[in-house]
């Protein structure tokens, strides 16, 4: 089932069962792996996610 994660992450709607399904994941997924993975995912050049926070970022600053 090579390439299904990313679809997964596509139809994410945060329904219980998928949340339910993502944490399980999660939980037998060694830190080392979801801390690469982490890096990985974030590692554009202007990462939508406030680290300090956890929460995102706004898509578009304020322009007046």
């Amino acid at each position: 089932m090579q390439g299904q994660l990313s679809k997964a992450a596509k139809l994410y709607v945060e329904e219980p069962h998928q949340l339910a399904a993502w944490n399980h994941l999660e939980s037998n997924v060694p830190d080392e792996i979801l801390d690469e993975f982490f890096e990985l995912y974030t590692a554009a050049t202007e990462c939508m996610i406030n680290h300090a926070t956890g929460d995102m970022k706004e898509i578009f600053s304020d322009v007046k």
